[in-house]
């Protein structure tokens, strides 16, 4: 929380971002703290230029937010990420054209037109230039596209920020077995990988599909318990077969079973 360092969240607290911080602390001579990130409506503003020296290194990936906003977000005095690990303006005015944003490069900034909160479109592969930041952000991007998006190489990101790909996993609440979005490779060798939303909304479905399984047999077991049968145990509401040694001779009550409790709840038992 180094005040020098703290534009980024400044200026996505301007755009409407819900931020929380809390446990603030000194660890090594710095002040840090745990921030909290809600959702909510992020509309584009204009950044002034003396905010840029605090948040110089944020900007890619603020340039992803703003291209998700609702409205024009304008940057300018810039001049310093044409020079950093790569022409960073550049790189990214390219990169978010390709995955469907309406961007303005210009000398000094960015001219951003959002989406509206609407997600990118994606199907793009991204150069990064080796830069990691520039990596990150578009691995972001991708979190939030149609049909995601592949970063050419992202091993640089291991410079600066090694736990990047467990808490992407965590964010996605997605444990390591069951989703790969940054293999761990040297630099130089192996295949280029892809980080896309399409391959979480997959795995996403085979475990939501696991787990209706997982349930219908649960519901099952109970029928069989009270000595009832299910007809679609898959079925968003669980409709029981009432036997006719359950049924009762009063014709008010003909249709329900003699364990009534059970069968109630089976019925609203949610897959």
């Amino acid at each position: 929380m180094n005040p020098t360092r703290t534009g980024i969240y400044k200026m996505l607290e301007a755009m409407g971002a819900d931020l929380t911080y809390s446990n603030e602390r000194e660890v090594g001579g710095e002040p840090v703290a745990d921030i909290t990130a809600r959702h909510s409506v992020l509309c584009g503003i204009e950044v002034p230029p003396d905010v840029a020296p605090s948040m110089i290194d944020e900007f890619p990936v603020f340039f992803v937010a703003a291209s998700m906003a609702q409205g024009r977000t304008v940057t300018s005095g810039l001049d310093e990420l044409r020079v950093k690990e790569s022409d960073r303006l550049a790189l990214m005015a390219t990169g978010l054209k390709a995955v469907g944003a309406n961007v303005e490069e210009r000398e000094d900034g960015l001219v951003i037109e959002g989406t509206g909160g609407e997600p990118l479109e994606g199907n793009a592969t991204i150069a990064s230039a080796l830069d990691h930041r520039i990596a990150m952000s578009f691995a972001v991007a991708g979190q939030h596209s149609y049909h995601g998006v592949t970063v050419d190489d992202v091993s640089p990101i291991a410079t600066s920020f090694p736990t990047f790909e467990n808490l992407l996993k965590q964010l996605h609440g997605r444990s390591q077995s069951e989703i790969d979005l940054i293999p761990n490779r040297a630099p130089s060798t192996g295949p280029k990988k892809k980080v896309t939303a399409s391959t979480l909304r997959a795995a996403a479905r085979i475990k939501s599909a696991a787990r209706r399984d997982k349930r219908a047999k649960k519901n099952q077991r109970l029928a069989e318990i009270v000595g009832l049968k299910i007809s679609n145990p898959h079925a968003k509401r669980v409709h029981v077969n009432v036997p006719k040694s359950a049924k009762s001779k009063n014709p008010d009550q003909a249709t329900q079973p003699n364990n009534r409790n059970d069968v109630n709840k089976l019925r609203l038992k949610k897959i």
